[in-house]
């Protein structure tokens, strides 16, 4: 039996969330037929700008092969933590690969994207750092910090505001007599809502001059952004100043996993650190060597990347003749900003019932006054798809009274 108080905590929220599902509004764990943007749900065809398959590996031939034969070799899992006998000679090749294409000396492999975040956030904390988390970073850093916090109970977490130098130099001044260890940013860079980048370029000055290491959630960046997809570090020219790369394999890579990339010595220490690493199962093997086989595809082919931009470069130059603000976005994610609860929750369903699934972004997920619908775009899009889901968009759109020339 529940106690009495057990949705006291998110009881507003939670409230929220009855109502709308009530309504048929939210609903989670939609049983689609496949993954990717070309799916279909009880039957019926769905274009999804929800997939982030950047750049559509999840249903080339190649990719399946690759893990189908890792099966049939190494079996369905590894059997034990990369501490123990989960390292496998494949292991150490991709964390070698991966290591030269992001211009680092070294690769820690994770069994997930958010356990690489979280695992690195709580080991840097733990190591007595004073860490500067951009205010909108995903839950995984977040997460992270707040478990290093409670190993050491010691508050040395500072939330800046997002991409505000004058943020993190106000409250780096605070801290600087603090008996911090040393000084860490963390920032994304690509954020997982509003699509924009973090601002290395402005940041990365002011952090050489003060000491201050950088580290980056690059999981909506890589395979994207930078030279042949080498992220938002390559993207704008900062490879060598940024200490730490973090990504994830669920991207771009078309299966899971996650990694940080960094200096050899850093990560040497850091794995003794890091309870997340050190106690997980690693990567199954047919998981790794679907990421070896993008990333060879990655590395010679720049051509599913240039078509992810021109579909990028359609879809928001139709966003913005139809009159929808999508903001600061510059990557594959572009939120179309409604900033109302009800409109958006209305606006996903018709969308779905019209064949287009988004998902629909409402507090506490963004802040109020900030609801959107979040379209991840793929390089498998057609023409034909964006084009439609645009005037789709605005025919329901219209009628809720919400963005496009008319109702603006």
């Amino acid at each position: 039996m529940l106690p009495k108080d057990f949705f006291k905590q998110f009881e507003a929220e939670y409230e929220i969330y009855r109502s709308q599902h009530a309504k048929g509004l939210i609903k989670f764990e939609l049983p689609f037929d496949k993954p990717g943007y070309d799916t279909s749900l009880k039957g019926r065809k769905v274009v999804s700008f929800a997939s982030n398959d950047y750049l559509s590996m999840l249903g080339r031939p190649e990719i399946a092969k690759a893990a189908k034969d890792a099966v049939d070799r190494y079996g369905t899992g590894a059997g034990s933590s990369m501490l123990g006998s989960g390292s496998l000679a494949i292991h150490r090749a991709l964390s070698e690969e991966l290591a030269d294409f992001l211009g680092k000396e070294s690769v820690v492999l994770f069994p997930t994207g958010y356990s690489a975040m979280m695992g690195f956030a709580a080991a840097h904390v733990m190591n007595g750092a004073s860490v500067y988390s951009d205010a909108a970073n995903h839950r995984s850093i977040i997460d992270g910090l707040k478990l290093g916090e409670g190993f050491l109970q010691d508050f040395s977490v500072t939330f800046v505001q997002h991409n505000a130098l004058k943020s993190l130099e106000s409250k780096h001044r605070k801290r600087l007599e603090s008996q911090a260890n040393y000084h860490l940013l963390y920032l994304e860079g690509v954020y997982s809502m509003k699509g924009d980048q973090g601002d290395l370029k402005t940041y990365l000055p002011y952090c050489k001059e003060h000491g201050l290491m950088t580290a980056i959630d690059d999981a909506h960046g890589i395979g994207v952004l930078g030279k042949n997809g080498r992220g938002t570090a390559s993207e704008q020219q900062a490879e060598s100043d940024v200490d730490f790369i973090l990504g994830t394999f669920s991207k771009t890579f078309a299966t899971t996993g996650g990694f940080v990339a960094g200096s050899k010595e850093a990560l040497d220490y850091l794995r003794l650190l890091c309870g997340v690493y050190m106690f997980s199962a690693s990567i199954v093997p047919a998981n790794v060597q679907t990421a070896r086989a993008v990333l060879e595809i990655v590395r010679k082919d720049d051509g599913p990347r240039q078509k992810l931009w021109s579909n990028i470069a359609r879809l928001k130059k139709g966003l913005s003749q139809l009159g929808f603000d999508y903001g600061q976005s510059d990557s594959a994610i572009v939120p179309v900003y409604i900033r109302d609860t009800e409109k958006t929750l209305v606006l996903a369903h018709r969308l779905l019932e019209s064949g287009f699934y988004v998902v629909a972004a409402i507090p506490p997920g963004v802040g109020e006054g900030e609801q959107l619908l979040r379209v991840s775009v793929n390089a498998g899009h057609t023409d034909e798809q964006i084009d439609r889901f645009l005037s789709t968009l605005e025919d329901h759109a219209k009628t809720l009274g919400q963005a496009g020339k008319e109702a603006s």
